[in-house]
């Protein structure tokens, strides 16, 4: 069994590093999506399917990559064993209005320091900060563009329906997704587990050892079940 990382915004995949760094005896892989020549949903769940399709898995997947994780499973079927999301959505968790700004041109700027730490990492120290700038940095502002566009058109119908375990972790300080799309998640699917970790948007990076917890216990409980 292996364990597939979908990364969020940056599309590198770095930021899971904290977290990763406490797998021990697990096949892991952190997909890079920089490394595609496109940022459609669409486009990345077919690149996808045909590097993933000779694996057992279980897909991992934050922010951006929620939706990409759910269609992934729904295409290559009895090789996902569970998905688990975190701190993502089944539509854009803005209003349609922010779709309006420029953020090709936004992008080409560094964040503000206040607005990463109140919207994405909470209280942290320098080196998390310095390890999401770089993250950020090896992304291209047109790529970053591409997936926020793929976002705001998002909608909950274009997703598939799924039978096997899924586990949703909920930041409890996450000022970037709201309760509402946590709802919608859960209606769109019903058999979904949610559970809540104190902390913000940057879930994972933050408390890293609280999210593995929770995705080891909901793996061995959910895929024990299904061999059953």
């Amino acid at each position: 069994m292996k364990y597939i990382f979908l990364p969020g915004m940056d599309g590198t995949g770095e930021l899971y590093k904290p977290f990763t760094k406490q797998l021990s005896g697990i096949d892991f892989e952190v997909i890079n999506l920089n490394h595609f020549s496109e940022s459609t949903y669409s486009f990345l769940t077919t690149a996808l399917v045909e590097k993933l399709n000779n694996e057992n898995m279980v897909l991992i997947a934050e922010s951006f990559s929620g939706p990409l994780a759910l269609n992934i499973a729904s295409r290559l079927g009895s090789k996902v064993k569970a998905v688990c999301i975190c701190a993502s959505f089944v539509s854009s968790p803005v209003g349609k209005i922010f779709s309006f700004a420029p953020w090709k041109m936004l992008f080409s700027f560094r964040p503000p320091k206040f607005l990463v730490k109140h919207y994405l990492i909470g209280d942290c120290d320098s080196k998390s900060l310095n390890s999401f700038y770089l993250a950020i940095q090896a992304a291209s502002a047109s790529n970053l563009a591409a997936r926020l566009r793929a976002v705001f058109s998002l909608r909950p119908d274009q997703l598939p329906e799924l039978s096997i375990p899924v586990l949703y972790l909920e930041g409890t300080e996450d000022r970037l997704i709201g309760p509402q799309s946590v709802k919608k998640f859960k209606k769109k699917y019903p058999h979904s587990v949610i559970k809540k970790i104190q902390g913000p948007h940057l879930l994972m990076q933050t408390q890293p050892d609280k999210c593995l917890k929770e995705i080891e216990d909901f793996c061995k409980n959910k895929i024990a079940q299904i061999k059953v």
